[in-house]
């Protein structure tokens, strides 16, 4: 699934240790991070607070950042109280964590990007999905990524960021303008069933979804 378009720019392989997502001006090029694999999942490398945060899921499907209870607990991180969140499933209660500084990117390459997130939710991972529960400590959602167009190429298994200032589509891509719904990116889609007739439908770009 490609949430983005690669631009012709120089790619960063090895940068300062902790990029501003929001600072695009001061990149060298565009930044090019490895990801990792656990099934169909795509798997990024995170710091919270300057510290190893192990891997975490890149979910664009994902309205805010999610971090296992057992490793907010060892980081120690304020508990901001309870609250409500809404999920393709419906609506439920969570816990929410406070963040001072929360970055993503490459441990292998000393890569890290700074996002903007201040507060992000905690979960049990054993209890949202025993089959991630050890192999991933949280979730990086949208909101992670959206100061910055970006590519995600799951052949190459890499996300790589662009800069928005002076960003040009590859030649022959076709552009489809994007809507959001909470937050959310989601594309029209045309749907046509046994009796030849079309539906467009609105679906939600979600690279945490299996199917």
């Amino acid at each position: 699934m490609t949430a983005g378009c690669a631009g012709p720019p120089a790619v960063v392989t090895r940068a300062a240790p902790l990029i501003a997502l929001a600072d695009q001006a001061a990149w060298d090029g565009d930044v090019e991070i490895p990801l990792s694999r656990r099934g169909t999942y795509r798997l990024v490398d995170v710091m919270v607070e300057g510290r190893r945060a192990g891997r975490w899921l890149l979910d664009t499907g994902a309205n805010r950042a999610v971090i296992d209870q057992g490793v907010a607990g060892r980081l120690k991180l304020d508990d901001l109280g309870g609250g409500v969140t809404l999920g393709v499933a419906g609506t439920s209660r969570v816990r929410y964590r406070q963040i001072n500084e929360l970055a993503f990117g490459s441990e292998d390459d000393d890569l890290w990007v700074r996002a903007t997130t201040r507060r992000v939710i905690g979960l049990s991972f054993r209890k949202l999905s025993p089959y991630l529960a050890g192999a991933v400590n949280g979730i990086l959602s949208f909101r992670e990524l959206r100061d910055a167009p970006f590519t995600l190429d799951p052949a190459a298994d890499t996300l790589t960021l662009h800069r928005r200032a002076g960003f040009v589509p590859p030649v022959g891509a076709k552009p489809t303008r994007l809507r959001f719904h909470q937050g959310l990116p989601v594309v029209p889609v045309t749907l046509r069933g046994e009796s030849g007739r079309d539906v467009t439908v609105d679906c939600l770009i979600d690279t945490g979804a299996t199917g």
